[in-house]
């Protein structure tokens, strides 16, 4: 189990990494620099060339890069994660529902909060909802075996039961 949380952290490490250095790289738009880096860093993760494009779920990484980009956004996504976790038991599905709406959220809070009250650029707005939509479609596609058990009644859940 300590190697699967490493992973996780190398994972999310790289996209914060990423994520940096897009911010450094454009300077004048630091957000959007950050939104490209942790978008590709994302789809690397997601389609990695040197494993035939079979890689990880994008999950941590997904998390990660929302993190850093709205921390708002992430933790309204992550609450989401939570409460369908607690209710049904299972990550994927929990996985699923956070990434289904993280580009509506995405959408609420640039335009009514960031453009309507605090004059950001529409332009963004569009941007960061592409970016979150395409980030968030990839990783329900990447859950598609997953759909398909949720559906069929087969997918595993956790339990906190003691045997």
């Amino acid at each position: 189990a300590s190697d699967v949380y490493k992973r996780q952290l190398m994972d999310m490490g790289k996209v914060v990494l990423a994520c940096l250095l897009g911010r450094w790289l454009l300077p004048g738009n630091p957000q959007l620099g950050m939104m490209i880096a942790g978008a590709m860093t994302e789809l690397g993760h997601i389609f990695p060339v040197f494993y035939g494009f079979r890689g990880g779920k994008g999950v941590v990484t997904t998390a990660a890069m929302m993190l850093l980009l709205d921390w708002r956004v992430f933790l309204i996504c992550f609450a989401v994660f939570l409460l369908v976790f607690l209710k049904k038991r299972m990550v994927s599905l929990s996985s699923i529902t956070a990434a289904a709406i993280y580009p509506v959220v995405t959408f609420c809070m640039t335009y009514f909060v960031d453009c309507c009250v605090g004059g950001l650029p529409v332009l963004y707005v569009v941007m960061a909802t592409l970016v979150a939509a395409l980030i968030g479609a990839t990783v329900i596609i990447k859950h598609r075996a997953n759909i398909k058990r949720i559906r069929n009644g087969t997918e595993s859940t956790i339990s906190f039961k003691k045997k």
